[in-house]
């Protein structure tokens, strides 16, 4: 008979072979491992795939600008903003470095929205006015900075409470009436592109604006801007009209000798859509080297146009020193529902001889 085959002592210290330890149990034992490893170094930010994650981008914070006495809710945009063991978003981080040298502002805990977004509060006061340099910073320590991206006012920006009218006339002068609010003396408002001046304000929460003519039809924005750089934009709109009145202006003869007659002519024609009532023509601006002195007109002093229709007004000049007079002339009514309706100036010359 064969002896059994002696068992080394290195395989057993009780002599004994051990049983074969099951998979299964040998991967849950390193999966164990793994966590506490990764619990020990405080969460690591993994990829879809387990590998770390690559470093963080900051792309853009929303809004890049508030002031000192409110609280704001900041948007931080960029990719890489992972999370790590089920959700510790409230581990995501963001510091502001004052740009001139000041003291960082860390914020407290952040709320992360995805991979893409996170969120955090900035206290009202919890930072002096400056230009500031934003951190984010990841749970596994990876961070990412956005320099100058946020700026922070000692004021509040301007305000547009209410503007009227609705709508203005693109061929003429108008003047907008506005309740507004935390507007700096030297601030600025714009319809759209086109600089509006300040016809009055009270210092406060009335404003007067001054529109030029000549505005191309359309709908404008109206926004307004302190000097700090501030701006607040009204969030209605103000439309601007075509003309619903076409005017043309004619001068016989177009040359005249000093004591003769100049007939003028103006002609109205309704080119909108509804009937325009009342229609009467500004004075004749006269302007030019020459001189016409008005003996009559205009005639009628006003008219009525359907749409489509044309009418005439009528007016006698003589020729009073010499020299070339331009002349200009435009007329308005309004419509049954009490709209105005206004003509484009129209223009003719006349040589006094």
């Amino acid at each position: 008979m064969r002896a059994a085959a002696e068992v080394p002592r290195s395989a057993a210290s009780n002599g004994s072979v051990p049983a074969a330890r099951p998979a299964v149990a040998l991967a849950l034992s390193v999966a164990a491992a793994a966590a506490a490893a990764t619990a020990a170094l405080g969460g690591a930010a993994c990829g879809g795939d387990g590998a770390p994650a690559a470093p963080p981008e900051l792309l853009d914070v929303v809004p890049p600008v508030s002031w000192s006495g409110a609280d704001t809710m900041l948007t931080l945009r960029g990719r890489g903003f992972v999370g790590y063991g089920g959700g510790a978003a409230a581990r995501f981080g963001v510091t502001f470095d004052d740009a001139s040298g000041g003291a960082p502002v860390a914020l407290g805990a952040a709320e992360r929205v995805s991979d893409e977004e996170v969120r955090a509060v900035l206290p009202a006061g919890a930072a002096a006015p400056g230009i500031y340099d934003v951190t984010l910073e990841r749970p596994d320590g990876a961070r990412a900075t956005l320099a100058g991206a946020f700026q922070l006012y000692a004021g509040p920006p301007p305000e547009i409470l209410s503007a009227s009218p609705a709508a203005i006339p693109s061929v003429r002068e108008s003047y907008l009436y506005l309740q507004v609010g935390a507007l700096q003396p030297g601030f600025f408002v714009w319809l759209g592109a086109t600089p509006a001046a300040v016809w009055d304000w009270d210092g406060a929460s009335y404003l007067v604006l001054q529109i030029q003519s000549g505005i191309p039809p359309g709908i404008y924005p109206l926004l307004a801007q302190n000097p700090d750089g501030q701006y607040g934009a009204w969030n209605g709109t103000i439309t601007v009209e075509p003309p619903t009145l076409e005017a043309t202006l004619v001068a016989t003869p177009d040359g005249a000798p000093v004591t003769s007659f100049v007939a003028v002519t103006l002609t109205i024609t309704n080119v909108g859509d509804a009937a325009v009532a009342g229609v009467t023509p500004d004075p004749i601006d006269a302007s030019g080297t020459g001189q016409l002195d008005l003996v009559d007109g205009p005639a009628p002093l006003q008219l009525g146009l359907s749409p489509g229709a044309t009418g005439t007004f009528t007016y006698a000049y003589v020729a009073a020193f010499p020299g070339t007079v331009l002349l200009r002339a435009t007329a308005a009514g309004y419509t049954a529902a009490g709209g105005a309706a206004y003509a484009a100036p129209a223009l003719a010359t006349v040589d006094v001889m």
